[in-house]
């Protein structure tokens, strides 16, 4: 987000207390208002963190998870992060965080995506090359279909790419019109049944 000279706030290790249950995350942000370019999120957003280290087999367990949705739950609208330091998730991770990002893409109040899911690792932590852009243009691969400012305008766009990248899922506008299109065609199925048998 350096690149977008977006203000932000941090806070690490916070404890919150949600109706007496205690809940933790790793880090807490605060992102200023983005107004570069054509970002769809106009006011602040608030970002909580699950953060690994370097580390084999699974980092990101269960109940990582299940602290996150509990936090989200009662903060909706905040942008979910997972942050691991080696540059790539595990296969059972990839399941976990595929649940949390499907869980997290329900319908907030304003109609929007309530919950969307950051993911981080090593690739953006640690071998960051000018822009967002760039590093992901120099590694190459899946991180290479989104080295372009579409994918990279804000945090919203962020999220969704590295959802892509890492979980290999459409974008929440994509999964969005899709059963949009399920709907409709549904429907119109309903209708030729009833025609017919008129």
């Amino acid at each position: 987000m350096a690149a977008h000279m977006t203000p932000m706030t941090y806070s690490t290790a916070l404890t919150m207390k949600f109706d007496g249950a205690i809940v933790e995350a790793d880090y807490v942000a605060w992102i200023g208002k983005e107004t570069i370019g054509l970002s769809p999120y106009e006011y602040p957003r608030l970002v909580l963190g699950e953060a690994k280290s370097f580390g084999k087999g699974e980092l990101i367990k269960a109940g990582d998870v299940a602290q996150l949705k509990k936090a989200a739950a009662k903060l909706p609208g905040a942008t979910l992060a997972v942050s691991v330091l080696r540059d790539e998730f595990t296969d059972a991770e990839k399941t976990l965080l595929t649940d949390l990002a499907r869980w997290g893409r329900k319908l907030d109040e304003r109609g929007e995506h309530r919950n969307p899911l950051l993911l981080l690792t090593g690739t953006e932590l640690l071998n960051y090359y000018v822009t967002l852009e760039g590093t992901w243009k120099n590694k190459g691969g899946e991180h290479a279909k989104f080295a372009d400012y579409q994918f990279t305008r804000g945090l919203h766009a962020i999220a969704e790419s590295t959802v892509a990248i890492h979980l290999g899922l459409p974008s929440y506008e994509e999964e969005r019109l899709r059963a949009a299109d399920e709907r409709a065609k549904h429907r119109r199925e309903k209708l030729l049944v009833k025609k017919a048998g008129q």
